[in-house]
C-alpha cells in the first residue's frame, strides 16, 4: 500500500509532513497534477483498486505548515494485483500548471475534450464557494455516455468477426483537439468522429432547438458515412430435432436437381445455393437455396424426390450487400452442411432525422441537408460542415466547446494538435489567450469570429458569426431504425384492435395520457377517430326494447325461398321475441337456426361501437352482470 498528502500548489515540498517515499511510484509533490498523472497511469496499467479520500477546507492548520494556507489532504491507496506492474509506471510528464487560488484535479476520459477543470474559489467572508468549470456536470455525464454510442471503428478484426449487428463509421478522423495520452491509447487506430467546420448561427430555422444543418456537398464528399454489419444464420435444422446421425437429415443447400430456376434467383445465388459475395439485395431476394432430401442406403447418397427449390428471403427494406458467407460445419465434420451464417452490409449515410453529437454533450438531430451554393461563407471562402443554433449555449455553459472551436481552428491553420486538457490554462492564462494568439498570427479574428456572407443574397451578415472547427460524432440512433407507420395491418384476434410492434407493422397506442391531453384541447373528433374508427369500429345490432347486444340474432322468415335466406338476413332479439303459436299471422313468424318459431322482437337498430365493448359485454356476463345500453333516438 502506498499512501501519500498532497498541499495546495506553492507549499514547498520540504514542508509538508509526510517524507517523499523512495523507490514508489506515487510520489508526494507540492502540485496535484504530477500526483493525478501518476494515479490515472497505475489505474490504466495494472488491475488496481483505488481508494480516494480528498479533504479541502479552509484556513486548516497542517502541521509542519508554518501558515493556515489552503490545503488539500489526499489519502490515496493501490492494491496492484501484479506487483511488476508497480515499477512499470512511466514517469509522468510535467505540466505547466500556474498557481490556482484553489485546488484543481482532473477526470480523465478517453474522448475527453477540456473535461473537468474544477477550480474551487471562495469568498472573502468565506461564506460562498463558487465552481468555475468548462460545462455542467450533466454534460460530461452526458458526453462519456454518448461517446458509447457513436458510430466508431469497433474493432481490428472485423474480417473474422460476426457480430449480430456492428456499427462502422467509414470516413473518421483523427481529432485535431485531442487530450495529450491520445497517442499513447492509439486512439488514432480507431477514429470515432470528424472534425467539422462549424458555424453558430440562426440561419434559416431549420436549426431551430438542437436540430442542426448539414453541408449537402460535406454529405456528399463522405461527412459521417456509417455502416451497420448485421450477420443472418441461415439453419435447416431450426425446428427440427437435432440428431447427431447422418441418415436423418432431410435438407440440403443448394438447387434440386431438375428443378425450374427462375433467372432472377441466379442473380442473387450461385451455383452452390449460397449468395454471391458482393450481391445487392432488396427485400424479397433469395439468400439461400435448399431442398429436401431423403438418404439412400443402396448408393450412400441423399437424393432428392420432388424436383422442388425452396428459398431463405431477405425480409429488410434496406437495401444490403452480402458481405461474407460462412460454413458452418457439424461437430464432427462428417455431416453435409446444415448452418450458413451471412455477414450482410448496410450502407447508412446520414440522412434527415440521424443523431450527431460534438464531445461537450451537445447533441442533435440533422434537420436539413443544406446545398452549399446557399451556404453562408467567410470572407476565405469557407463554408461550414455543419451550423448550429446559438440558443444551444447560454442555459447550458458548454463553454469546453467554444474553446474547442478556437483550439481545431487554430490547430488546422498551424498544422498542429492541440492540447484538450485543461491544466496549462487558469484565470490569468487563459484558453482565448493562448489560441487567440495562434488566430492572430495565422491572421483571424483573435476571438474566432469572422463576418460571413449570405449564400443566398450574397449580402454581408450583420453580425460576425463565430466559426471554427469542432469534432463531431455519428451516434447509432438513426431514422431508419426508429420510423414507424401503419395504415391498415394485423389486428388482435381478441379485441380487434392492432397489435403492437414495430416489426410486425403494428400501431402506435394512444393511452390514457394522450386521451387526457386530447379532451383538454377540445378535439372530440380527433379523439373518436383514434380511439374508434382506426382501431377497432365495428357495426353492431342492439335491442331498443332490451338494451342488450348479446341476445340479437339473424333470423330468416319462415316461408322465404332457399335461395334468398343468406341475403335477406334480419336480426331480432330473442330475448325480446315469443314463442309463435297458430294464431299468429305466417308473415309475422321468423326461425332461429334451431328452426323454432318465434314472433316480435323486430326493435333493433344497428349501432357504430368499439369492437373491444361486445367483448366486455361477453366478460361480465360470464361473471353474472349484465350491462343495458339506452339507445336514441
Amino acid at each position: 500500500m502506498i499512501t501519500g498528502i498532497a498541499a495546495a500548489d506553492g507549499v514547498q515540498p520540504e514542508q509538508l509532513t509526510v517524507p517523499p517515499l523512495n523507490g514508489g511510484v506515487v510520489r508526494v509533490f507540492n502540485s496535484s497534477i504530477p500526483l493525478m498523472h501518476d494515479m490515472s497511469v497505475l489505474g490504466l496499467l495494472a488491475d488496481t483498486r483505488v481508494n480516494i479520500d480528498v479533504n479541502h477546507k479552509k484556513g486548516e492548520c497542517m502541521p509542519g505548515i508554518g501558515s493556515n494556507a489552503n490545503a488539500t489532504g489526499w489519502r490515496i491507496s493501490f492494491s496492484f494485483a501484479d506487483s511488476e506492474l508497480a515499477v512499470a509506471a512511466p514517469k509522468p510528464e510535467p505540466y505547466d500548471n500556474p498557481r490556482h487560488d484553489g485546488f484543481v484535479y482532473c477526470l480523465t476520459v478517453s474522448n475527453g475534450n477540456f473535461l473537468a477543470r474544477r477550480t474551487v474559489e471562495y469568498s472573502d467572508n468565506c461564506k460562498t464557494q463558487e465552481v468555475v468549470d468548462a460545462a455542467q456536470k450533466p454534460f460530461y455525464t452526458g458526453n462519456c455516455q454518448m461517446g458509447k454510442q457513436s458510430m466508431g471503428t469497433p474493432g481490428t478484426a472485423l474480417r473474422y468477426r460476426t457480430d449480430n449487428k456492428t456499427y462502422r463509421l467509414q470516413t473518421g478522423q483523427t481529432p485535431v483537439v485531442r487530450p495529450p495520452l491520445h497517442n499513447e491509447y492509439g486512439l488514432d487506430n480507431f477514429p470515432n468522429g470528424m472534425n467539422a467546420v462549424v458555424a453558430v448561427i440562426s440561419y434559416t430555422g431549420y436549426d431551430m432547438d438542437d436540430a442542426m444543418i448539414l453541408n449537402k456537398s460535406a454529405h456528399e464528399r463522405g461527412f459521417g458515412h456509417g455502416t451497420i454489419y448485421k450477420t443472418k444464420i441461415c439453419d435447416l435444422e431450426e425446428g427440427g430435432r437435432r440428431n447427431r446421425s447422418g441418415r436423418t437429415i432431410t435438407k440440403l443447400f443448394g438447387f434440386a436437381p431438375d428443378s425450374l430456376v427462375s433467372a432472377d434467383r441466379k442473380e442473387t445465388l450461385d451455383e452452390d445455393g449460397f449468395p454471391r459475395i458482393g450481391t445487392l439485395l432488396r427485400h424479397g431476394d433469395a439468400i439461400a437455396a435448399w431442398h429436401t432430401v431423403s438418404y439412400d442406403a443402396a448408393s450412400d447418397d441423399y437424393i432428392n424426390r420432388d424436383a422442388n427449390t425452396q428459398y431463405f428471403k431477405y425480409k429488410e427494406e434496406e437495401v444490403a450487400f452480402v458481405e461474407e458467407v460462412r460454413i458452418i460445419g457439424s461437430e464432427d465434420g462428417t455431416q453435409p452442411c446444415q448452418k450458413i451464417s451471412i455477414k450482410l452490409r448496410v450502407p447508412r449515410s446520414p440522412v434527415i432525422g440521424d443523431k450527431f453529437s460534438s464531445r461537450h454533450g451537445q447533441k442533435g438531430v440533422a434537420s436539413q441537408k443544406w446545398p452549399s451554393i446557399d451556404m453562408p461563407f467567410s470572407e476565405s471562402g469557407i463554408q461550414p460542415d455543419v451550423i448550429i443554433n446559438p440558443h444551444a449555449f447560454p442555459s447550458r455553459m458548454t463553454i469546453g466547446m467554444f474553446v474547442e472551436s478556437l483550439a481545431g481552428k487554430a490547430g488546422a491553420l498551424h498544422g498542429i494538435a492541440q492540447d484538450s486538457t485543461p491544466f496549462r490554462f487558469d484565470e490569468q492564462n487563459t484558453a482565448v489567450d493562448f489560441f487567440g494568439h495562434q488566430l492572430m498570427k495565422a491572421g483571424y479574428n483573435y476571438y474566432g469570429n469572422e463576418p460571413m456572407y449570405s449564400g443566398i443574397t450574397g449580402q454581408e451578415l450583420a453580425a460576425d458569426i463565430y466559426i471554427g472547427v469542432v469534432y463531431y460524432q455519428r451516434l447509432r440512433h438513426m431514422v431508419n431504425d426508429k420510423y414507424q407507420v401503419r395504415t391498415t395491418g394485423p389486428i388482435n384476434t381478441t379485441t380487434g384492435q392492432p397489435i403492437k410492434g414495430r416489426k410486425k407493422g403494428g400501431g402506435i397506442r394512444v393511452g390514457e395520457m394522450e386521451r387526457d391531453a386530447l379532451i383538454a384541447h377540445g378535439t372530440a373528433f380527433l379523439l373518436q377517430d383514434r380511439l374508434m374508427n382506426c382501431s377497432d369500429y365495428t357495426k353492431a345490432a342492439l335491442c331498443r326494447e332490451c338494451g342488450s347486444f348479446l341476445s340479437t340474432a339473424p333470423t330468416v322468415s319462415e316461408y322465404s325461398r332457399k335461395k334468398d335466406r343468406g341475403s335477406n338476413l334480419t336480426i331480432r332479439c330473442r330475448r325480446c321475441a315469443k314463442l309463435a303459436d297458430g294464431v299468429v299471422s305466417k308473415s309475422d313468424v321468423w326461425m332461429d337456426g334451431q328452426g323454432m318459431r318465434f314472433t316480435g322482437g323486430e326493435d333493433i337498430a344497428v349501432v357504430a361501437v368499439p369492437g373491444v365493448l361486445k367483448y366486455l359485454d361477453v366478460e361480465l356476463a360470464s361473471m353474472g352482470v349484465r350491462l343495458k345500453f339506452k339507445v336514441e333516438p
